[in-house]
C-alpha cells in the first residue's frame, strides 16, 4: 500500500510540475509576441488607411440581439481606434490611442452594460494608471500585458505562431480592487491557421469564445459559448482618414 501511495504522490507531483512548466511556457510565448510586435511596430501589420468593421450578434434563432462596431486609423506617431457595443437596453463606447511601438497609450470607456463604468487607462512604458469614478491606482504592467486596442491583433499573431499563449489584460468592470490594479489572464489557443479559442475572465468564471479570422487578421466571426450567440461580420470599409472619418466616434 505504501508503495502504491508513494507512486500516486509521485505522479501527482510530476503532473503539477508539467502543468506549471506549460503555464510558464505559454506566458513566455506571450511575452515574446508582444516584444516582437513592439520591435517591428504596429505599422508592420496595420496600414495607413482607416478601417471600419461592423458586426451583428445573433442568437441561436438567428435574431439580431446586439451590434458591434470597430474602427481604427493612423494618427501622428501611431494609431487610434474606437469600439461601440450596443443592444436595445444599453451601450458601451470605448476609445484608444497607441504609439507605434505600443509603449505609450490611453484608453477611455463609458458603459452602462451590466453596471455603469467610466474609466481611463494611461500607459507610459511599463507604468499603468487607472482612473475610475474618483479612484486612482498605478501599477507596473507584466511583460505579457495586452495594451488596450490590441486584442484582435494579438489573437492573430498567436494564431500565426501556432502555439498557446497566456497574456495579461484589464477587465473593465473588475479593473480595480480598492486602490490596486487587477490584471487577469487571457488564454489564446490556436485551433488551426485561422481560428483560435480564447478564454477570458467572466462573471461566472472563464468565458470561452472562438475567433475566426481571415488571412489579413480581420475577425470574421466570434462564437460566444457562454451566451449561445455569435458576432458575424456584416460590413468592412476601408477609407482615407485624410478625407473622411469612421462613423464610430473616437
Amino acid at each position: 500500500m505504501a508503495t502504491v501511495l508513494a507512486g500516486i504522490l509521485g505522479l501527482s507531483i510530476a503532473c503539477a510540475y508539467l502543468a506549471t512548466q506549460s503555464t510558464r511556457g505559454a506566458i513566455r510565448r506571450a511575452e515574446k509576441i508582444l516584444a516582437d510586435l513592439r520591435a517591428t511596430g504596429l505599422s508592420a501589420y496595420w496600414s495607413d488607411q482607416g478601417l471600419e468593421l461592423k458586426y451583428d450578434m445573433k442568437n441561436t434563432d438567428q435574431i439580431i440581439i446586439a451590434q458591434l462596431s470597430l474602427a481604427r486609423e493612423p494618427t501622428e506617431g501611431g494609431y487610434r481606434g474606437a469600439t461601440l457595443r450596443s443592444n436595445p437596453a444599453s451601450e458601451a463606447a470605448e476609445a484608444w490611442i497607441l504609439s507605434e511601438d505600443a509603449h505609450q497609450g490611453q484608453y477611455e470607456v463609458e458603459s452602462n452594460i451590466g453596471r455603469l463604468i467610466k474609466m481611463r487607462i494611461t500607459l507610459e512604458g511599463e507604468d499603468l494608471t487607472i482612473s475610475s469614478r474618483g479612484y486612482r491606482a498605478q501599477a507596473k504592467t507584466p511583460a505579457n500585458y495586452i495594451p488596450e486596442g490590441l486584442m484582435e491583433l494579438i489573437i492573430y499573431l498567436t494564431v500565426l505562431g501556432g502555439k498557446d499563449a497566456t497574456f495579461s489584460m484589464i477587465v473593465n468592470d473588475q479593473a480595480l480592487v480598492g486602490d490596486k490594479v487587477r490584471f487577469f489572464q487571457v488564454q489564446i489557443k490556436p485551433l488551426d491557421d485561422s481560428t483560435a479559442t480564447v478564454y477570458m475572465p467572466g462573471l461566472g468564471g472563464l468565458d470561452r469564445s472562438e475567433y475566426k479570422l481571415d488571412s489579413d487578421g480581420i475577425v470574421q466571426e466570434i462564437l460566444l459559448h457562454s451566451l449561445g450567440a455569435r458576432y458575424q461580420l456584416k460590413e468592412k470599409r476601408i477609407y482615407d482618414p485624410s478625407e473622411e472619418s469612421s462613423s464610430t466616434e473616437y
